[in-house]
């Protein structure tokens, strides 16, 4: 009896501590997904709270592990970095909550991932890869339609495939039975601005109005909405109500800190503003818009290039790993060598086959790490140039809207030369950001790696045409002329426009820096020989044979004189005129004409 009650007070006590470990275990799983589930609830309203919350699951995850609960974590990390709008964090951990989700053989949220790798090349403007992340989505997951047709729809909207866009949002809406769901208000706004792309002004107004009455609708989709009938008012000419609309977004917009919704209405209302004839506050809202504008192109750009790096940096680590794998590998591989091979000589041979085909592969790993880092570099260079060429070609044209500021802010101007003021910053603003948008075009390509020129048939004519716009305000300032003498028939050669515009700035700019006051700049054409020749002429200062031979110095990328009023002249940027033109096939002449002043010839191959 006695051995008895000993053996029952011994199960007691183990099975006491058994039950409290089990608990212990139990609760902290319990917590782990307390907190996971707390980050999913607050990443949108309060991306830091959700942050601290995953945090402390993070810890806990670290002593009682849980795939399922890890790679949970791992998602939310993506989603709040998105929020907070770091895309290089949130594609980092997209990636390994994918990587994880594929582990446990979770389908659905291995669709999430990839919809949120979608998400992040979306918010940087690559819409292409985000569609084929978005389709991959779609091919994992089938069951979830809507959320993945919608955010289709928006990449094919901003590459302006209209119908494509208009196609997968009535798919989305197809897929959801209940109307007060986000993703149905979404498709309904989405498809109301297709109506105001299609000039439907009115069902467009009807559409957004019906979006804005739902109670349903979040302050976010009411920024979208509000930004969306401003437009349709201004088109309409109705301006009280596109301020009305344009101020609600904006007011939205800033209060959510959405800096690219809010970007927008400050740009929407300035434009309603100087239409109403509130110059003051179109000035102010307009002021505003470049400052958010340059913000965001900064921001943007350094995200893609983060994006680009990260890629690059696993990339190596991947390398490593394989590398050291392979080393592993091959030390086995001798030492199995060296014990058989007293044994079988047939044997030795395959090994030895084997052992070379490995060193194949890890020449070919090492050689691809190579070609990576080139083409970092490449990237790297090519930003600087783009960062050249933007101060260079757009700081003329922005210092002469700020002349034209001041002048109507500290002139006594009338209302028709205030109007007439405002329309000519309108132009200067309009083709300062057209060729903004070219330079743009430009650098996607070289980060995309399409270093290789575009080349086009181009009317030649009509590209200049555009670009001398640009001038027309530093024309009048400088108080001198432009002769563009345009061709009875069309001249056409074949060239890189992004690359083409780049020159013509350059050459353009500088020929206005060295014309006189009373004198003209003079574009010509003339077509010899199968030959394009375009001459652009200053009256005035004539080059001297020294300045023309450290212009055109293989390694001369610096102002070498001052121009008419102290301009800097020539050398900025001509370095990349002949790089374009070398790779576009033309040549350039630069003559000095005593009593006359400079020409400046460029010679492209005639297009067929």
């Amino acid at each position: 009896m006695v051995i008895e009650a000993k053996f029952w007070v011994k199960f007691a006590v183990i099975s006491f501590f058994l039950f409290q470990n089990l608990q212990i275990w139990c609760q902290a799983k319990d917590s782990s997904f307390y907190y996971v589930a707390k980050s999913t609830k607050l990443y949108k309203e309060s991306p830091q709270k959700a942050l601290v919350y995953l945090q402390k699951a993070e810890e806990l995850l670290k002593q009682y592990p849980n795939d399922s609960l890890e790679a949970m974590t791992l998602k939310n990390y993506a989603a709040i970095y998105y929020v907070k709008g770091q895309y290089a964090k949130s594609f980092k951990f997209s990636e390994k909550a994918l990587e994880k989700f594929r582990v446990i053989d979770d389908l659905y949220n291995i669709s999430l991932a990839y919809n949120g790798l979608g998400l992040v090349q979306q918010a940087l403007g690559r819409h292409g890869q985000a569609i084929d992340y978005f389709i991959q989505a779609q091919n994992v997951q089938p069951e979830e339609k809507a959320v993945f047709s919608l955010n289709l729809g928006i990449s094919y909207f901003y590459l302006n495939d209209f119908e494509n866009a208009k196609t997968h949002y009535l798919k989305a809406q197809e897929n959801i039975t209940d109307k007060a769901n986000h993703i149905y208000i979404n498709t309904l706004s989405r498809l109301a601005q297709l109506e105001y792309k299609a000039g439907n002004f009115w069902k467009a107004e009807k559409e957004y109005l019906a979006v804005l009455k739902d109670t349903n609708t979040t302050n976010w989709e009411k920024a979208f909405v509000s930004f969306g009938l401003a437009e349709v008012y201004l088109a309409q000419e109705k301006l009280d109500s596109a301020i009305e609309y344009a101020s609600k977004a904006k007011e939205l917009s800033a209060s959510m800190q959405a800096t690219w919704d809010l970007k927008r209405s400050t740009e929407i209302l300035a434009r309603a503003q100087r239409k109403k004839g509130n110059f003051v506050e179109a000035f102010e809202n307009l002021d505003q818009y470049i400052q958010l504008k340059d913000s965001l192109f900064n921001k943007e750009q350094a995200e893609i290039v983060g994006l680009l790096q990260l890629n690059l940096k696993e990339s190596e680590n991947k390398l490593l790993q394989q590398k050291n794998e392979l080393a592993q590998e091959q030390l086995h591989f001798k030492n199995i060598v060296i014990f058989f091979g007293v044994i079988l000589f047939g044997t030795v041979l395959v090994f030895l086959y084997k052992y070379r085909k490995i060193s194949k592969e890890r020449e070919g790993l090492i050689a691809e790490l190579s070609s990576k880092n080139d083409k970092l570099s490449a990237i790297d260079s090519n930003r600087n140039k783009l960062f050249s060429i933007v101060s260079h070609d757009v700081r003329s044209p922005i210092a002469s809207m700020t002349q034209l500021m001041d002048e109507a802010i500290l002139t006594n101007l009338s209302a028709e030369e205030r109007e007439e003021t405002f329309k000519l910053m309108r132009l200067q603003l309009n083709e300062t950001s057209r060729m903004l948008n070219n330079l743009l075009v430009w650098a996607n390509n070289q980060i995309k790696g399409k270093i290789e020129p575009q080349m086009k048939k181009i009317d030649v004519v009509q590209e200049m045409q555009a670009i001398l716009k640009v001038y027309q305000i530093p024309i009048n300032y400088k108080n001198i002329h432009l002769k563009h003498n345009i061709p009875v028939t069309p001249v056409t050669i074949k060239a890189d426009v992004a690359q083409l515009h780049v020159v013509f700035h350059n050459l353009l700019s500088n020929a206005l820096k060295y014309t006189s006051k009373n004198k003209a700049t003079i574009v010509d054409y003339a077509v010899e020989n199968n030959k394009v020749i375009i001459a652009i002429s200053n009256e005035g200062s004539v080059i001297t044979q020294e300045t023309k031979k450290i212009i055109l110095a293989k390694e001369q990328d610096f102002a070498v004189e001052l121009a008419v009023n102290d301009e800097s002249g020539f050398g900025l940027g001509f370095q990349l005129v002949r790089k374009y033109l070398a790779i576009n096939n033309a040549e350039i002449k630069i003559e000095g004409i005593a009593n006359y002043g400079t020409v400046v010839k460029l010679i492209f191959d005639q297009a067929e």
